[in-house]
């Protein structure tokens, strides 16, 4: 048998047909045990018993066949149709794995870029408002706290600076955390707003024959 239809009305028909197949494999026995002398097999002549489990197993395995066709098709038709996504070409078997997965990842490392630049600017902060604290207490131990004359307090500030220059903590950010907080923010946003509607446009346009 061949048939050509939309690669939407074949994933919906995969769906169904793999409900269908369990459920038709579950309700069938497809061998009995039976007592010579029984002329029937539950409430049928034995040669009907035998005619139904041969019907149902015709039936289970060409529903088989036909789902394995469909699922072939449209694997082949998803390793070669192309798509375009936020302004990059994909396979649709390469957008399915980047929604499925692929994306997991990016959203993992944004979380981690997102934590890290948190905790450390934090810290920097909590560091540098404590450094500045003890540099002034420090300083005025040092020279007094005389702010009527002019060149202690110019003694204070010269050794509250050269404490704090000295306790002070910076941000180290090799990679520009910002930008690429900004560029992930981006491209996860861009991909996750397309894909579904892109998928689902070539999907409703896109052809495949199946024969089994």
């Amino acid at each position: 048998m061949t048939e050509t239809m939309n690669v939407h009305k074949a994933l919906s028909e995969v769906k169904i047909l793999n409900n269908r197949i369990i459920g038709k494999i579950s309700e069938c026995q497809f061998c009995i045990a039976n007592k010579v002398t029984n002329k029937t097999i539950k409430g049928k002549p034995i040669d009907e018993w035998k005619n139904s489990v041969q019907d149902n197993w015709t039936s289970i395995t060409t529903l088989i066949n036909r789902r394995n066709a469909l699922k072939q098709a449209i694997s082949k038709s998803n390793a070669s149709t192309e798509v375009t996504i936020a302004g990059k070409v994909y396979t649709v078997a390469e957008a399915i794995e980047m929604k499925q997965y692929g994306m997991d990842y990016y959203n993992t490392l944004l979380s981690e870029l997102r934590n890290d630049f948190s905790e450390a600017n934090r810290s920097v902060e909590k560091t540098n408002t404590d450094a500045d604290i003890k540099a002034t207490d420090y300083a005025q131990n040092c020279v007094g706290s005389d702010e009527s004359n002019t060149e202690s307090l110019r003694e204070i500030e010269k050794i509250r600076t050269a404490y704090y220059d000295s306790h002070k903590a910076e941000l180290i950010d090799p990679i520009d955390i910002t930008k690429k907080i900004a560029e992930l923010e981006e491209q996860i946003s861009s991909f996750t707003s397309e894909v579904d509607s892109v998928l689902s446009v070539s999907n409703a346009t896109t052809f495949i024959t199946i024969e089994y």
